[in-house]
């Protein structure tokens, strides 16, 4: 009878076991992922949509805006360093510059040109491929969600709707849209995007209305992609052995394809909205050199005023055309053809032209309070002064030798005086 339970007892631990395993892994291949793995499966799902949703929502005016801003500031930056120029050799003449001075600000004005240029090119040339990447990435992200695929069982689908119906919800693919917020509600993804690109991501909800950029998605996909790769093995086949669960992994696919599009279309973007950026600030410090030259302040004021102009807050005047003139911005602000509108600065940049050390800053502060013809004016001054202190002593040592003189005369002169004054004779 002992032998009869033991079988029974053996029995029904082989009949539970069996009844787990079923549960977990049943011939659909529904199984539902615990802890990071599902957590991780969500991050990725949510990162997915975000892309899609920004390649939809971003047009592409808000690309071109940005770059005709780029444009704009170059056009502006070139006449005013011009202007610039000009002034300085009239500075110059006057005296209110050393040709040194002068020299050193025309020199920091081309560097400001200089990089100024570099923008330029590189947001011409990454927006040359921009509609093509924007129509690839809103396609790619489009499908790496999976409504569009064919939507199959379990062991069989390569949608990341299905894969989330099937191992996060736990159940046979409905080929329902799916909704990922409502499916991996309460699975804490959150935690598996970093912080830096989690703020990003926040700060852009609006993007349909505002057509502002969010960047960074594709960075993030990629970052969470890459904690999927680490969950079970993948052991070269179909499939993503994680604890008992099988996870088909066609779908991986084509989350990669999004991401690689995303990354490149975060780049264009990222490129050409920082150009706007930089050029901006560097506009702003030419614009501030050439009204300080062209005010005849002096060099130390002229180059703390540039140096704040390239700082995150200042302003910049930017002619604008008048859409009824036709004209060039720079033409027309000539004309007064133009609207002026202030953009602010909101990166702070730095002209090694403009970086002096303090011994040199005080040696042009000297020479800006002293211009030339104070220095012609003392160069008379200082002999005709030295001239004057030596008469001036030498008449003093004059007026004082008779004094000595009369110390001097012998005993007999002195009473010959004597007796003419009062008729006495002296005897000693």
């Amino acid at each position: 009878m002992r032998v009869y339970g033991l079988v029974f007892v053996c029995l029904s631990w082989l009949a539970l076991l069996s009844c787990v395993a079923s549960s977990s892994s049943d011939n659909n291949g529904v199984c539902m992922l615990q802890g990071d793995a599902a957590a991780v499966l969500c991050a990725i799902a949510h990162l997915v949509e975000k892309a899609r949703s920004i390649a939809h929502n971003y047009d592409l005016k808000g690309a071109e805006d940005a770059l005709d801003y780029v444009k704009l500031h170059k056009d502006q930056l070139d006449h005013r360093k011009t202007r610039l120029e000009e002034l300085l050799e009239e500075a110059k003449t006057k005296g209110t510059l050393t040709p040194e001075q002068a020299d050193k600000l025309k020199g920091a004005a081309g560097e400001a040109q200089k990089k100024n240029d570099e923008e330029h090119k590189r947001a011409t040339e990454v927006m040359a491929n921009y509609t093509a990447h924007h129509d690839k990435t809103k396609n790619v992200t489009t499908t790496a969600r999976g409504e569009t695929l064919t939507r199959q069982v379990c062991l069989s689908t390569a949608s990341l709707i299905d894969i989330l119906q099937c191992h996060v919800q736990g159940k046979i693919p409905d080929r329902s849209e799916g909704n990922i917020e409502t499916i991996c509600r309460d699975k804490g993804y959150e935690k598996h995007i970093s912080e830096p690109l989690k703020n990003n991501l926040e700060s852009c909800k609006g993007i349909g209305g505002s057509k502002k950029y969010c960047n960074g998605t594709g960075a993030a996909l990629k970052e969470a992609l890459e904690k999927w790769g680490r969950q079970g093995n993948n052991n070269g086949g179909d499939s993503r052995n994680i604890g008992n669960c099988k996870v088909k992994n066609h779908w991986e696919k084509h989350a990669h394809e999004a991401k690689d599009h995303m990354l490149t279309l975060d780049h264009i973007l990222e490129t050409v909205h920082s150009a706007k950026e930089l050029t901006t600030a560097y506009l702003s410090t030419v614009d501030k050199m050439k009204d300080g030259v062209e005010k005849g302040k002096p060099m130390k004021e002229i180059l703390e005023d540039a140096r704040n102009a390239g700082k995150e807050g200042a302003v910049v005047l930017v002619a604008k055309p008048h859409p009824s003139t036709g004209e060039n911005a720079t033409a027309a602000s000539e004309t007064g053809g133009s609207d002026k509108v202030e953009e602010e600065v909101k990166v702070n940049v730095k002209l090694d032209g403009l970086q002096f050390d303090e011994d040199e800053s005080s040696l042009a502060n000297s020479k800006d309070k002293f211009p030339k013809y104070y220095v012609y004016l003392l160069a008379v001054l200082v002999p005709v002064c030295s001239i004057a202190l030596a008469v001036a002593i030498f008449c003093i040592i004059r007026r004082t030798r008779p004094a000595h003189a009369e110390k001097g005369i012998p005993v007999e002169g002195a009473a010959a005086g004597k007796l003419q004054d009062g008729g006495k004779t002296a005897s000693f």
